[in-house]
């Protein structure tokens, strides 16, 4: 059993290398820039996506097949193709370069797994099957994105503004901040209030919370 360790990496300004222009290739591209990732795919041909994200200067394109020299400045590549003697040539060089790599649907040559996300506001909860089942981590993902409503981004908004306000009040005392946030986020009561929809003590926390940003 492969031993992940679970981290969110912080991409925006990083140099990535996507080698592919299908479908899969697509998306991850898509990923990627939405994160502020500086990305460039490697691809004789491209979807039109791609081509418009290039055209537009969201992504460079090199309308080439890969070469060693593509990873020179990368620091993560992702690999979609239908080419086996592409992914592991990518994937060998990666390995030589120190860059982490992952090949689509190829868990044997992946540094790291794409996991199912839920998104809502700045909350993402992350599933991940080691690598062994992503058909089920997509459906584990479909039962959480129910389970967690927007109103959960909602109070991860709230809760972050109340926390910079206690860190803008209470600058120099990091003891001090640690009580007042243990004292006012209430993250417990708030999480079960959320858990059994009792939308009236939610409210009541986030305006808790509302108060006292504004005083």
């Amino acid at each position: 059993m492969n031993r992940l360790y679970p981290i969110f990496l912080k991409v925006e300004g990083l140099p990535c290398l996507v080698v592919g222009g299908g479908r899969v290739a697509t998306r991850k591209v898509g990923g990627l820039v939405e994160c502020g990732a500086r990305v460039r795919v490697v691809a004789p041909e491209a979807s039109d996506e791609i081509a418009r994200l290039a055209t537009s200067g969201g992504v460079e394109w090199s309308r080439k097949a890969f070469e060693r020299e593509d990873l020179s400045d990368a620091r993560v590549v992702i690999v979609a193709t239908n080419d086996p003697e592409v992914n592991s040539a990518v994937r060998r060089e990666a390995r030589a370069r120190g860059v982490l790599c992952n090949v689509v649907d190829e868990p044997d040559l992946c540094d790291f797994y794409m996991p199912a996300i839920v998104r809502r506001g700045d909350l993402k909860i992350a599933v991940s099957t080691n690598g062994r089942s992503p058909e089920l981590a997509k459906a584990i993902r479909a039962l959480l994105e129910r389970r967690f409503g927007e109103e959960f981004g909602r109070a991860v908004d709230e809760a972050g503004r109340l926390r910079d306000t206690v860190h803008a009040q209470v600058p120099d005392d990091p003891r001090r901040r640690m009580v007042l946030l243990k004292g006012l986020v209430h993250a417990n009561e708030l999480v079960e209030a959320l858990d059994r929809e009792d939308r009236g003590k939610v409210e009541e926390i986030i305006q808790l919370w509302k108060s006292f940003s504004s005083d």
